[in-house]
């Protein structure tokens, strides 16, 4: 699993790395187990890592405080709540706001970008990636999936993955059938 996400965090930084400059302040917006941020960090760019870990994420939630321990001395700020609370009060100005595979498990994702923007230095820069769903496959989970045949894609794929010991179990709770469901998929 640590491969998958630090893969995700190469692509991450392959995203940003024509934007970024050493006296910038950087907010990284579901930051999940910190790696981006921790690596920016280390390198001494002035990053803050959004990472609420809810909507069925506790096991992120875990890790990341794992992770967070295992490098003490990288001092990274973590912001623990809802990318839609974000204010220009409390939170400051970034000059690069960025998320990879974030914005689709947002269920109000319009409101928070609406607060990402009131947090956003004038001449700041916004960047987000997100899966194409267009495209028959779960990227989170690595399984196809047919977002209109929905019984027929659990039917297929999700069940047989995890029989075959490649998935999380499909009743977990909080796990692949919540992520899914929040997508529509489930």
């Amino acid at each position: 699993m640590l491969e998958t996400y630090a893969n995700e965090s190469r692509v991450t930084i392959e995203l940003i790395a024509g934007h970024l400059q050493p006296d910038m302040r950087i907010l990284e917006v579901g930051a999940g187990l910190c790696l981006t941020s921790l690596f920016l960090r280390q390198q001494g760019y002035h990053i803050t890592a959004l990472e609420p870990a809810i909507g069925g994420f506790d096991l992120f939630a875990r890790i990341k405080q794992a992770m967070l321990e295992h490098y003490p001395g990288i001092d990274l700020q973590v912001m623990e709540k809802p990318s839609q609370q974000l204010n220009p009060t409390e939170d400051g100005c970034f000059d690069l706001i960025f998320s990879n595979n974030v914005m689709e498990h947002i269920p109000d994702w319009p409101a928070a970008l609406d607060a990402m923007a009131t947090v956003l230095a004038e001449d700041g820069v916004m960047l987000h990636a997100c899966p194409n769903y267009t495209v028959p496959y779960e990227p989170h989970y690595g399984v196809p999936v047919f977002r209109h045949f929905v019984t027929l894609s659990r039917l297929l794929f999700l069940r047989k993955t995890h029989d075959q010991g490649h998935g999380c179990p499909v009743k977990e709770s909080g796990g692949i059938k919540k992520g899914l469901n929040s997508q529509g998929i489930w």
